[in-house]
Formats: C-alpha cells, sequence, structure tokens
C-alpha cells in the first residue's frame, strides 16, 4: 500500500511538472521574443502543416520515442508517454485559453519570457524528480550518447543546433 501511494505521488508529480513545463513553452511563445531550439523546430513544421503547435510536439515526441526503441534500444518509461502527449496537449490549451494576455510591451514580453524560462525550468526538475523515465528527446540524446561513444552534452548540443536550424529553416521564430 505504500509503494501505491509512493507511485501515485511521484504521478502527481510527473504531471504537475510536465504541465509547469507546457506552461512556460506557452509564454515563451506568446513572448515572441525567441524560443528554445526545439520549440522553434517544432513551430517550422506548425508553420509548414498548419496543425497546432502542441499537437506538433506529441507528434515529434512519438517519431522520437518510434525511433528511439527501435534503433536505439530506449524503451519508454510511463514518464516518457505522459511527457510525449501532456507537453504538447499543455501548450495548446495554455495558448488556446489566453491565459496570459498577449501584450507588444516589450517590459510584459520580458517578464513572459523570464517566467517562461524559469517555469520551464522548475517543471523539468519536478518531472525529472518523478523518475519514470526519461521525455522522448532526452532518451534520444542518451541514446546517441551511448551509440556514438560521445559525451551527453556533445549530444545534446548537435541535437539542439540541428533541430534549430531546421526549424528555422522551416519558418521558426
Amino acid at each position: 500500500m505504500k509503494q501505491c501511494i509512493n507511485y501515485l505521488i511521484r504521478y502527481g508529480i510527473l504531471v504537475v511538472g510536465i504541465v509547469i513545463m507546457g506552461f512556460g513553452i506557452s509564454l515563451t511563445i506568446q513572448a515572441n521574443l525567441g524560443v528554445n531550439p526545439w520549440t522553434v523546430f517544432h513551430l517550422g513544421i506548425s508553420n509548414m502543416t498548419q496543425l497546432s503547435v502542441g499537437r506538433i510536439t506529441q507528434i515529434v515526441g512519438l517519431v522520437l520515442v518510434v525511433i528511439g526503441s527501435v534503433l536505439l534500444k530506449q524503451y519508454p518509461g510511463l514518464g516518457t508517454l505522459v511527457n510525449m502527449y501532456l507537453v504538447g496537449a499543455s501548450v495548446d490549451f495554455f495558448l488556446a485559453n489566453n491565459v496570459m494576455p498577449d501584450s507588444q510591451m516589450f517590459i510584459v514580453q520580458l517578464l513572459y519570457v523570464i517566467l517562461g524560462i524559469l517555469s520551464i525550468g522548475f517543471g523539468t526538475g519536478m518531472y525529472i524528480s518523478a523518475r519514470l523515465g526519461a521525455g522522448p528527446r532526452d532518451a534520444i540524446m542518451l541514446g546517441l550518447s551511448k551509440l556514438l561513444k560521445r559525451p551527453v552534452g556533445t549530444v545534446r548540443s548537435g541535437m539542439e543546433l540541428t533541430v534549430l536550424v531546421i526549424g528555422f529553416l522551416l519558418g521558426g521564430p
């Protein structure tokens, strides 16, 4: 019984962390001052397909889980699957419901970016602390690091640069 309660608490922390991450991502998008490399990638694909950025986030996550599982033997945990779905759903929810009002005032946009970055960091920390599986992008990074026998930081930097350039070429901000 105690293990079940512990698991439910960890699952709750996972979900809350992911929703906070989604809120942070939506704030950086709303700020219109620049976003992280993966969001540039997702927005670029979204611009090309007319699918929402959240839906693209989910689809990219699914593709990464499949690639990670098949090619890199990085099998998803519950947290991986929840992340794959809920980050995108949260981003779409917060953007569609205008949780934070749009603003053209630079100071407000700057506050949105700062709050967004802090929310992403805090949410990520919560998500990781639940220890229920790496996110799809992190699982690929870990698998590639093992496969290529390169440091995680080097692989992560290469991935981030790649998606940033592709996203920018597709029209991402």
